[in-house]
């Protein structure tokens, strides 16, 4: 199959992995034109390509079931508590998003930790 030249590809362009799993490859001059055409953006720099269809080729990783309405950052004390909870149940760092599923369809308890927190806007 041959591979399609894209700007950017993300994984949150359409959402379908859990927040905090968020991943993003832009092309060095993509980002060098957003720099140079776009002065809102310093602190996030990819907004303006995403926003921008029109002048970027794009592309979205999506997973086949949804799993969107998950929030696994942290940004707050009970995205803190719930990460917590996870680490302390493997007991290391050595296992996959997938594991964390796995975990959580036995407890589905825990994603009540921090499923009231408002994402900010970027």
């Amino acid at each position: 199959m041959l591979a399609t030249h894209r700007d950017y590809v993300s994984n949150f362009v359409r959402r379908t992995y859990p927040r905090g799993l968020d991943c993003e490859i832009i092309t060095q001059r993509a980002l060098h034109r957003a720099w140079l055409e776009d002065r809102e953006w310093r602190e996030h720099v990819t907004p303006y390509v995403y926003k921008h269809p029109e002048q970027f080729s794009i592309g979205s990783v999506t997973n086949d079931e949804d799993f969107s309405h998950m929030r696994w950052t942290v940004d707050t004390s009970e995205d803190l508590a719930f990460v917590r909870k996870v680490y302390d149940h493997f007991g290391h760092d050595r296992f996959s998003w997938r594991d964390v599923l796995e975990v959580l369809k036995a407890n589905p308890q825990w994603e009540m930790i921090n499923a009231n927190v408002e994402q900010k806007p970027v």
